[in-house]
């Protein structure tokens, strides 16, 4: 889920994708709940990330799958004084131990999210993963392959779909209706709202948010597609450590399809 980017000569097509927020990294890695694994990762020293990421297991699609349990710091994931930590995940169930994935039938996905509130001194968290206990499989043949990947593609497809049909399209427009994220959703117990706006050239939403027990609180604006409008160009997205808060706590927006110095 990043803006497109050249490397050398070559021109790198950007991948948002599903509502991406650009302040949270995003890494997949595919598994099989046959096969252990352990991932170890390390929180930066001096420039680390929110205390605020996750380890997802998520079945088939993969990349729009929902999903089926996930552990979370501080709340599932011990963390050594140096910052590293490590995290098992296998086709077990956690059975109350820490630092434990249970990757149910059908996972084909561990999803990471790590979330960064100041894009100037904070890292992402450093991720790396090995196989255990590893049985060799044989090879695919191309055309399963290649099958596969439709299947991806069309359930892809099928999960866009089901977003947009219930989370966007049944909303009134330049509205706020809340909806609390179960673990399916990912981020279980999040708050989140999407919600379409249809403004005229000469209007203006103005949007007062409260974080109340929230440590990281967002905002951002999408494509009608769910695809985050670039935010290397304009100021597409903000969070609370980068927004001015009002005296009371609570955070003022305003979204217009023009450039505006102040609201009346």
């Amino acid at each position: 889920a990043r803006l497109p980017y050249t490397l050398g000569d070559v021109p790198v097509h950007d991948c948002r994708y599903g509502g991406d927020v650009a302040d949270r990294v995003y890494r997949n890695i595919g598994v099989s709940p046959e096969v252990r694994y352990e991932i170890t990762g390390r929180r930066h020293p001096t420039h680390p990330s929110e205390n605020d990421f996750s380890f997802e297991a998520v079945p088939a699609p993969g990349l729009w799958g929902q999903p089926t349990v996930m552990i979370h710091a501080p709340k599932d994931i011990d963390i050594d004084p140096d910052g590293s930590f490590t995290i098992t995940a296998d086709a077990t169930p956690a059975g109350g131990r820490r630092n434990h994935l249970h990757l149910s039938p059908g996972t084909t996905t561990i999803f990471v999210r790590d979330t960064l509130q100041d894009w100037e001194t904070q890292l992402p968290n450093e991720v790396s993963i090995r196989t255990v206990d590893i049985a060799p499989e044989p090879l695919r043949a191309r055309d399963e392959v290649a099958a596969a990947g439709v299947a991806m593609f069309h359930g892809c497809l099928d999960g866009a779909e089901k977003m947009f049909a219930n989370a966007v399209r049944p909303r009134p427009t330049n509205t706020l209706t809340p909806f609390l994220r179960p673990v399916q959703w990912g981020v279980g117990g999040g708050v989140i709202s999407v919600n379409a706006f249809d403004l005229g050239e000469d209007q203006a939403l103005v949007l007062t948010l409260d974080p109340m027990t929230a440590t990281f609180m967002n905002i951002a604006v999408y494509d009608p597609w769910m695809t985050s409008v670039a935010y290397d160009v304009r100021t597409a997205t903000l969070n609370n450590r980068q927004a001015q808060p009002d005296p009371d706590g609570t955070f003022t927006f305003v979204v217009s399809r023009t450039d505006r110095k102040s609201v009346v």
